[in-house]
C-alpha cells in the first residue's frame, strides 16, 4: 500500500512540538452558547497571532451516552490543528477550531446556525451521529461551507449537497461484504437487531437487502428504543427464530450491553456488528463474550501501537495520540475525525485560496493515505473510502477475517462449539 510520506514528516514534527501547545477547551451545548477557551473539554483552539484565521466548526456529543466517542474525536481534531498550524495553516492562514457539545439533531441545527451566523466558520466537521448530519446538510450546503460528516449512514450523502463530503465508511457499501461473510461460512439464516436511529435503521435495511439478494433468509427482526437497557424479550424472539448468525446495528453502550446479554442468554454463535467493535466495548461486554464478532470497516482499535506496525500511518497516529493524551483511542471516532480534517487540509493545499468554491473543487481532487487505507475523492461521489477490510474478534483482539478463515479458524470455532 502506498503511504503518504508527508504525513510521516509532519507527525515527527508534531511529536516534538506537541508538548509546547496547550489544549484548549470549554465546550458548548445543544443550546447556542459561545465556546470558552481554557484547559480541558471542547471549545476553540487559539491560532497563532494574526488578523486572519480559518475557522473550522465542529459539533460532537461531549456529554451523555456517546461522550466517549465525541471526546476522542475532539482530541484528534485538536492534535491535527496543532500540526496544521505548525506547518503554516491553510494557505498561510492559521486555523481556529470551534467545538460545541451536541446530543440531538435539533441541537445540531441550532449550533450549526450559530457557527455560520455568529462564528462565520469557513469549514465544518460534523458529528459521527448520522441523524445530526442529515439535519444540517442543507444548511451548510446553502451557505457553501465545505463540510465533512463523520457518520456512516448512507442517507445524508444521498441528497445533492455538493459541499458535503465524507472521509469515513459508507455503511451501505460495506454491507455487501458483510453479507458475503455469511456465505463464506455457509450460513443462510440471519436474525437482525437494531436501534431506531437513522444509521442503525439504514444499515440494517442495507444488510437485509444484501443478504436476501444472496439467498440468505432474515428469520427475525427486532429493535430497541432510546434508553432501553434490557433486551431479553428481543433476544428471546431472536433465539426462537433459530438463526445461524445474529446481525446487530446499535450505537454507544447499547452495543456491548447487547452482546453481553445475547451471550448470557445462550447464544454462542457468530455475531455480526455493523461497524468496528471498539476496545472500550470489550471491557463492558466482558472479554469472554466478544469472541467471534465479525464486521466490515476501514478501521479497528488497538490496545498497543505495536499491533499497527504493518500500517505505518496508523502506528504514527497512535503514537502521536498517546503522546498527546496519555492513552490510545478506545473508539474509532478519533480515526474518523483525523481522516476528515486531514482530507480538508489536503483540499486547502490543492486549492489556490481558501474561498468556498476553490475548496470544494479541490476537495474532489484529494487522494491521500488515511488511517484506514487510501482516501480517494476523485470519483465524484464525495466519498473517500471505497474499499474495506473484514475482521473477526478473538480474545479481545481483531484479526483479518479472510486470514482467519484461510487458516482454519472457522473449523476451530465449530469444534469449540461442539
Amino acid at each position: 500500500m502506498l503511504r503518504n510520506k508527508r504525513f510521516y514528516v509532519l507527525v515527527v514534527c508534531v511529536l516534538v512540538l506537541a508538548l509546547a501547545f496547550a489544549a484548549c477547551g470549554g465546550g458548548g451545548s445543544d443550546t447556542p452558547a459561545a465556546p470558552a477557551t481554557g484547559s480541558g473539554g471542547g471549545g476553540a483552539t487559539a491560532p497563532a497571532a494574526s488578523d486572519e484565521v480559518f475557522r473550522i466548526g465542529n459539533f460532537m456529543p461531549l456529554t451523555g451516552g456517546h461522550a466517549a466517542f465525541g471526546i476522542e474525536g475532539r482530541n484528534a481534531l485538536e492534535m491535527a490543528v496543532e500540526m496544521i498550524n505548525a506547518e503554516g495553516g491553510f494557505n498561510g492562514v492559521p486555523v481556529e477550531l470551534i467545538v460545541y457539545d451536541v446530543t440531538s439533531p435539533e441541537g445540531a441545527v441550532s449550533v450549526v446556525n450559530r457557527l455560520i451566523e455568529v462564528h462565520n466558520v469557513d469549514a465544518l466537521l460534523g458529528s459521527m451521529v448520522s441523524s445530526e448530519i442529515l439535519a444540517i446538510g442543507h444548511l451548510v450546503n446553502d451557505a457553501q461551507i465545505l463540510t465533512y460528516g463523520m457518520g456512516t449512514s448512507p442517507t445524508w450523502m444521498e441528497p445533492d449537497w455538493p459541499f458535503v463530503f465524507r472521509a469515513t465508511m459508507n455503511a451501505d457499501w460495506a454491507m455487501g461484504l458483510t453479507a458475503d461473510m455469511m456465505l463464506d461460512l455457509d450460513m443462510s439464516r440471519a436474525a437482525l437487531f437494531h436501534g431506531l436511529d437513522d444509521s442503525s435503521i439504514a444499515t440494517s435495511d442495507s444488510f437485509a437487502d444484501e443478504a436476501v439478494a444472496r439467498g440468505i433468509e432474515i428469520v427475525a427482526r427486532e429493535s430497541h428504543g432510546s434508553g432501553d437497557t434490557d433486551f431479553s424479550a428481543q433476544i428471546a424472539n431472536i433465539l426462537a427464530s433459530d438463526p445461524e448468525a445474529v446481525f446487530f446495528a446499535t450505537m454507544g453502550e447499547v452495543t456491548p450491553n447487547f452482546v453481553r446479554q445475547l451471550r448470557q442468554l445462550g447464544w454462542d454463535g457468530i455475531i455480526i456488528n455493523k461497524e468496528a467493535f471498539a476496545t472500550f466495548m470489550v471491557d463492558i461486554a466482558g472479554p469472554e463474550n466478544t469472541d467471534y464478532i465479525i464486521w466490515t470497516n476501514p478501521y479497528v482499535t488497538y490496545t498497543s501501537a505495536d499491533l499497527a506496525a504493518d500500517i505505518p500511518v496508523m502506528q504514527e497516529f497512535l503514537l502521536l495520540y498517546q503522546e498527546r493524551w496519555g492513552e490510545l483511542p478506545a473508539t474509532e471516532i478519533a480515526y474518523r475525525a483525523w481522516d476528515s480534517i486531514i482530507s480538508l487540509w489536503e483540499a486547502a493545499r490543492i486549492a489556490p485560496d481558501n474561498s468556498p468554491e476553490s475548496l470544494r473543487q479541490a476537495a474532489n481532487q484529494v487522494v491521500i493515505e488515511g488511517l484506514g487505507g487510501t482516501l480517494d475523492f476523485t470519483r465524484g461521489d464525495r466519498e473517500g473510502y471505497h474499499s474495506f477490510n473484514r475482521f473477526v474478534m478473538i480474545g479481545g483482539n481483531s484479526y483479518l477475517f479472510d486470514t482467519w478463515l484461510a487458516d482454519g479458524g472457522y473449523e476451530r470455532f465449530l469444534a469449540s462449539r461442539g
